[in-house]
């Protein structure tokens, strides 16, 4: 299991944090009673969700803070959907985005449905590492780990959606083949 640096518990509207989801349930439903929105389908299958849809779906959890950090181990498909982390998401027109594509993690801001502002950073193409999306006052960085440490990819400033206290994942880009395990939100420090 992937856990945050900082391994203190801490509650936030009933929630425990860090708020921990490994994935390690049968198919049936599999984020039915986790997560408190869950778009598209998806199966899970050796403790790792997979989007099974052909479009943009997700999954979100209200973990209680705006300063977030969530990190989930990803795997891609080339040439089919990009698995992704979302902080601070309002609705399905606004939240920060942060994913794998081609060798480059994109890094967004979504704000009624455009995309205000961009950046991305290489990091060698891996079709698996562990993402990790930070939202933090008016930082919003990524950062992946290949297997030797995570390294900080993108980096934006922005002071759109700071009131949202939802985090999340999901599948952008395409026809299915995204997948996470060993999703954890916690809050940003």
């Amino acid at each position: 299991m992937i856990y945050l640096p900082h391994r203190r518990l801490h509650f936030r509207g009933g929630l425990t944090l860090p708020w921990i989801d490994d994935f390690d349930r049968a198919n049936e439903d599999p984020l039915v009673g986790e997560w408190d929105a869950a778009g598209a389908a998806k199966i899970v299958s050796n403790a790792v969700v997979w989007d099974t849809s052909s479009a943009w779906s997700f999954a979100t959890k209200d973990i209680g803070v705006t300063d977030q950090v969530v990190q989930a181990a990803v795997t891609r498909t080339a040439g089919t959907s990009d698995p992704c982390l979302i902080v601070r998401y309002v609705d399905t027109s606004n939240y920060f985005i942060a994913y794998p594509y081609n060798s480059s993690i994109v890094l967004a801001d979504v704000s009624g449905g455009t995309w205000v502002a961009t950046t991305s950073g290489g990091y060698g193409g891996a079709n698996s590492g562990t993402l990790k999306l930070e939202a933090k006052g008016t930082s919003i960085k990524a950062y992946w780990d290949g297997g030797g440490g995570f390294s900080l990819i993108a980096e934006l400033t922005r002071s759109s959606h700071a009131s949202s206290t939802i985090a999340g994942m999901g599948a952008y880009n395409g026809a299915g083949a995204a997948g996470h395990g060993d999703f954890s939100a916690d809050e940003a420090t």
